[in-house]
């Protein structure tokens, strides 16, 4: 049976990054902030955003039993399957969804580049290896 608690707090953490886009986005905030600041609080609320999503989508897969997806886009398939959220909607924002996933991997990616920059010598991670783990 689906967790309401869980699925509440994710949802209020999708909304609390909502909120902060839209602040950041705000011209009056804007003078006080660099563009490459505020390049990365969009990419950072984007990121925690669709990551709920992904999380709420997960959970209610798991614990109605609708199956074992085999990627982060079948859970969404899954949950329109049963009836959980509409077709219409999931078709109109599976572009989306694929780029948050996106912003996500170019995210991890970049962020593993500059610590290979920084720490050559040390154990390099296996790319498709970590990028499962997400």
């Amino acid at each position: 049976m689906t967790d309401a608690d869980v699925v509440l707090a994710k949802v209020a953490t999708m909304e609390r990054c909502r909120a902060r886009i839209a602040e950041i986005r705000s011209p009056a905030r804007r003078p006080h902030l660099l563009p490459v600041d505020v390049e990365d609080l969009l990419a950072v609320n984007l990121q925690r955003a669709a990551q709920a999503a992904i999380d709420v989508a997960m959970h209610v897969v798991s614990s109605e039993g609708y199956g074992v997806p085999a990627d982060l886009a079948e859970g969404f398939t899954l949950l329109a399957k049963h009836g959980v959220i509409d077709e219409e909607l999931l078709c109109s924002a599976a572009a989306s969804l694929a780029g948050m996933i996106g912003v996500g991997r170019v995210l991890c990616l970049g962020r593993k580049q500059s610590q290979r920059s920084e720490s050559p010598h040390q154990h390099q991670p296996n790319d498709r290896r970590d990028a499962q783990r997400l």
